[in-house]
């Protein structure tokens, strides 16, 4: 694990996000989808893994159902680049990684996973594993820093996209704790998976605003303009929370 969470450190955060388009099922924006490889090697592993990113819980839309879909997703996409025809011995394993940094008090400090099991109803089969472990979810649910029992990975996850510690006590985390030497270039990812972190936060705020705002809305019959002067939104946030409000309801009109 602790290879794979050094492997992370060199994914670039901002990158842009990968789109995948069905004519039948629409689009689909990944955060971040790469090759897992060999660390020391660069061999390829054959497993494809997705990294999310959900500043934002929504209760109405459980956050496993959302991730069950990118992992078919992941699996369907893989047909006429990674196997054609009926060539299904070749799918990949794919993995979705979600990560919330804001999971609510009583979800904080865990990690699920799921995925494909065999259970034997009656008679003897004896399928390999290989054939149909192909999709892993795991959710991750970060905690506040510096609690006592963390599990290794939620603190490692929680210094790193941390919003409130230093820089330099994050370093100093890392570098005594996990033993990542402190190269320039892991500087330079420290600061912007804070950056990174500070984003996330950011929106998941721009969202629960502009929730508010909708839900105002519709309660007194008021245009988003007015809606946000009755909640006092600061007028230089006004115009991307009304942005953010017309994604949501057109969200919720589509869906």
């Amino acid at each position: 694990m602790t290879r794979m969470l050094k492997m992370w450190m060199r994914i670039p955060p901002l990158l842009a996000p990968i789109m995948d388009t069905s004519h039948n099922e629409g689009l689909v924006r990944f955060d971040i989808v790469f090759d897992a490889f060999v660390p020391k090697t660069g061999e390829l592993i054959g497993v494809i893994i997705n990294l999310e990113i959900q500043a934002k819980l929504d209760p109405d839309n459980p956050l496993v159902c959302r991730a069950i879909y990118y992992l078919a997703r992941l699996i369907s996409r893989q047909k006429g680049t990674i196997f054609t025809k009926s060539d299904y011995g070749k799918i990949r394993k794919v993995y979705s990684i979600w990560i919330c940094p804001n999971p609510g008090e009583k979800n904080r400090n865990s990690m699920a996973e799921y995925g494909f099991t065999q259970r034997k109803v009656f008679g003897n089969i004896n399928e390999p594993r290989k054939n149909y472990d192909k999709m892993t979810g795991l959710i991750i649910n970060l905690g506040k820093e510096e609690t006592d029992g963390q599990p290794d990975i939620i603190r490692f996850l929680s210094t790193l996209l941390s919003t409130t510690e230093s820089v330099e006590r994050r370093k100093e985390i890392l570098e005594n704790e996990y033993h990542i030497p402190m190269t320039r270039d892991i500087k330079e990812d420290i600061q912007e998976m804070g950056s990174f972190g500070m984003a996330v936060q950011k929106y998941g705020e721009e969202i629960g605003k502009a929730e508010s705002v909708i839900s105002v809305m519709r309660k007194l019959n008021l245009t988003c303009e007015e809606a946000m002067e009755l909640l006092d939104i600061d007028i230089d946030s006004r115009p991307i929370i009304a942005e953010t409000v017309k994604k949501l309801l057109e969200k919720q009109k589509a869906g």
